[in-house]
């Protein structure tokens, strides 16, 4: 039985191992992303240390610059972020406001990795399936085999690794999972029972104005964390994260009329059921959030020297064999 194992671990290893230490290696770029763009492009990314400016006057000192361009989304922090249509990222700092240049999406670690990401999406439940099969082979395999002892260095290394990240991975995994068939999983944990509105509550028109707009969210709810701000030919919607959602970018919604400024619908996280809920926090798992970029980006790495060290040892063995046999 022993031995259906190891050849499964080192036929599976050679195939979905490269796909999992792809997934692991872009993954881990991906979760320190922000990180790396603030180290590539510091520029970008110094705010005097000031009060903000209006809104309303970041996105007139954008449109000054990139007058034939039209604004589509606006990420709240510092500092803030309007992207254009045409795919350029305008990093603005709040206080002046002070235009401190641009990206094009392509350009930053996250708009150029995550293409790279999403390269096994179509078949990832395939892949994560047989990835699954080699760690958890592997850990069938852990107790040696004294009788053919592969290379010590090599060996230690493969299995030391995969004994400490297999639970991590089998983890990512799943959650990645989750989250490319997300739309599916949501609508079976409703089954089939649409989320309860919040009733909308009187508000004044903000009419185009930027800051009015925003202060709408501060009128339904205070507490909310500003995350974005979208602009599409429906209508105006600006993403929050209320107290106690498990997603960390918020899952909640306040949707504007686009000439009034008018709240229209809500989408509130809190509403939806237990187990959609837990569903939304996946992606704060998956992206790193918890429990931080730093250490999911070492554990995105392992599989890369997993599958190094296995390709190593299987070189080892062929090698060994092929002597034997010429003796």
């Amino acid at each position: 039985m022993r031995k259906r194992w190891r050849q499964l671990h080192r036929v599976l290893g050679l195939v979905a191992g490269l796909w999992l230490a792809w997934l692991g290696l872009t993954g881990s770029f991906l979760a320190m992303g922000q990180s790396l763009d603030r180290v590539l492009h510091p520029q970008l990314f110094r705010c005097a240390d000031a009060p903000p400016a209006p809104l309303q006057a970041a996105a007139q000192a954008v449109k000054a610059l990139y007058p034939e361009r039209k604004l589509e989304r606006l990420d709240f922090g510092r500092p803030l972020r309007f992207w254009l249509d045409d795919g350029q990222i305008v990093y603005v700092d709040p206080a002046g406001p002070k235009i401190l240049g641009d990206l094009a999406k392509s350009q930053t670690v996250r708009g150029f990795v995550l293409p790279l990401h999403e390269l096994a999406e179509p078949f990832l439940p395939v892949v994560a399936g047989l990835s699954a099969l080699v760690l958890l082979s592997g850990w069938i395999l852990q107790k040696p085999d004294r009788r053919a002892l592969p290379p010590r260095k090599a060996y230690d290394w493969h299995r030391a690794l995969g004994w400490v990240s297999t639970p991590a991975l089998l983890v990512a995994m799943l959650t990645g999972t989750l989250l490319v068939e997300y739309k599916l999983v949501d609508q079976l944990l409703r089954g089939g029972h649409k989320p309860i509105a919040p009733s909308l509550p009187e508000t004044p028109e903000a009419g185009l104005d930027l800051d009015a707009q925003v202060a709408q969210a501060a009128r339904v709810w205070p507490q909310a964390q500003l995350i974005r701000m979208q602009w599409t030919k429906k209508d105006i919607q600006i993403r929050v994260r209320q107290p106690g959602e498990n997603n960390p970018v918020g899952r909640s919604f306040i949707h504007l009329d686009s000439h009034s400024g008018k709240v229209t619908e809500l989408e509130s996280a809190l509403a939806d059921p237990w187990s959609v809920r837990q569903l939304q926090g996946t992606y704060g798992v998956h992206a790193g959030y918890f429990p931080g970029g730093g250490l999911l980006a070492l554990v995105g790495l392992t599989p890369v020297i997993l599958w190094g060290t296995g390709v190593r040892l299987r070189q080892k063995r062929t090698a060994k064999a092929g002597s034997r046999s010429s003796a």
